[in-house]
C-alpha cells in the first residue's frame, strides 16, 4: 500500500510540474506570437511538446511507477524552452529541432522497457569508456571543423557531423557510477573513524581511466570538455565517499592546471585576456562579450521579453 502510494504521488507531482512548465511556455509560446512575423509557428511547437509530454507521462506511469518525478518534468521544459529559443534565433532549424526532440524522447521510452534496464551499461563500463577514448583518438587524427577553421573537435560523414567528446561526458559518468557503487564501502570514511586515503586497489583504476580521458581530450585543446569532466569526476567522487576533501585539493588542482594551461594553450590566454578587457577587440576576438555586455545593458537583468530583443545586432 505505501510502494503504491508513493507512486501515485510521484506521479501527480510530475503531473503537476509538467502543467507548470506548460504554462510558462504557454506565455512565452503567446509572446513570440505577438511579436514575431510567424504567428502561429510557437503555437504549433508548443502543441508538438504537448503532445509529447502528456504520452511520455503517460507511458512512464506503466513502465516505471516509481520514478523521481522531477527529471522528465525538468529534460520537458528544457526542451521546450530550447524549442521556442530557437523558433525566435533561427526559424529555420525548429522543426528540424521538434523532431530531434521526438526522437529523443522515443529512444528514451524504450530504453526504459529493457527487462534488465540499465544493468548492461555497468557490465561493460570498461568496454563504453575504452570505446569513447577510440573514439576521441581517432578525432585527434581524422577530425574535421564544419565551420572550416577553429579546432577540429568533430566526425563527419557527409553532411552529418558528430563531437565524440558529448559521447565521452555520459559514457564517464556511466563509468564512475559503476565503480564507486562496487567500492563506496572502501571508498567511503564512516563518520567517527580518522580520515585515511582509499586503498589504491581501489582507486587507481578509477584516477587511471579518467586520467586517459583527460589526456585525450587536452590533447585536442577542448579545455571546456576538461574541465567538465575534472568537476563531474570531483563531484561523484564526494558523493560516494562524502568526503569533502577531494573538493577542497580537486579545486586548488583545478586552479594549478587552469595558471599551467595559461601559459601553455593560446586559446586559453585569449580567454583570459578578453575577459578582464574586452574593449580593446570588441570587432575581433571579444566580440561576443561586447555583444553579451551590450544586450544587458539594452535589456537589463530580466531582459526585455520574449521576441522584443534584438540579436541580430
Amino acid at each position: 500500500m505505501n510502494i503504491r502510494r508513493i507512486s501515485i504521488n510521484a506521479q501527480g507531482r510530475e503531473r503537476y510540474l509538467l502543467i507548470i512548465a506548460g504554462l510558462f511556455l504557454l506565455m512565452n509560446a503567446l509572446g513570440l506570437s505577438i511579436s514575431g512575423p510567424q504567428v502561429g509557428m510557437p503555437l504549433f511547437l508548443l502543441v508538438v511538446w504537448s503532445i509529447a509530454a502528456f504520452c511520455g507521462h503517460r507511458i512512464l506511469n506503466r513502465i516505471l511507477p516509481k520514478r523521481d518525478p522531477f527529471l522528465f518534468a525538468i529534460a520537458m521544459l528544457l526542451s521546450g524552452w530550447g524549442l521556442l529559443l530557437i523558433q525566435r534565433l533561427a526559424p529555420n532549424f525548429a522543426i528540424r529541432q521538434a523532431l530531434w526532440m521526438l526522437v529523443g524522447l522515443t529512444i528514451m521510452l524504450l530504453i526504459s522497457t529493457l527487462p534488465t534496464r540499465l544493468h548492461w551499461l555497468r557490465r561493460y563500463r570498461y568496454t563504453w569508456l575504452l570505446g569513447g577514448l577510440a573514439l576521441l583518438l581517432v578525432t585527434i587524427l581524422m577530425g574535421v571543423n564544419p565551420s572550416g577553421a577553429g579546432p577540429r573537435l568533430w566526425l563527419g560523414v557527409g553532411p552529418l557531423y558528430f563531437q565524440p567528446s558529448e559521447l565521452v561526458k555520459l559514457v564517464l559518468v556511466i563509468f564512475l557510477a559503476s565503480y564507486l557503487a562496487d567500492y563506496q564501502s572502501e571508498i567511503r570514511n564512516d563518520g567517527g573513524q580518522p580520515r585515511r586515503l582509499p586503498p589504491l586497489h581501489a582507486i587507481g583504476p578509477l584516477v587511471l581511466m579518467w586520467g586517459l580521458c583527460m589526456i585525450v581530450t587536452l590533447w585536442q585543446q577542448d579545455l571546456g570538455t576538461a574541465a567538465l569532466l575534472f568537476i563531474v569526476f570531483l563531484t561523484m567522487l564526494y558523493i560516494a565517499s562524502g568526503e569533502w576533501t577531494y573538493i577542497v585539493v580537486g579545486g586548488g588542482l583545478l586552479m594549478a592546471a587552469v595558471a599551467v594551461a595559461y601559459r601553455l594553450f593560446s586559446v586559453v590566454q585569449l580567454r583570459v585576456d578578453i575577459w578582464l578587457n574586452p574593449w580593446p577587440e570588441a570587432n575581433d576576438r571579444a566580440f561576443q562579450i561586447v555583444q553579451s555586455l551590450m544586450a544587458f545593458a539594452s535589456g537589463g537583468l530580466l531582459g526585455a521579453g520574449i521576441g522584443q530583443g534584438s540579436p541580430g545586432y
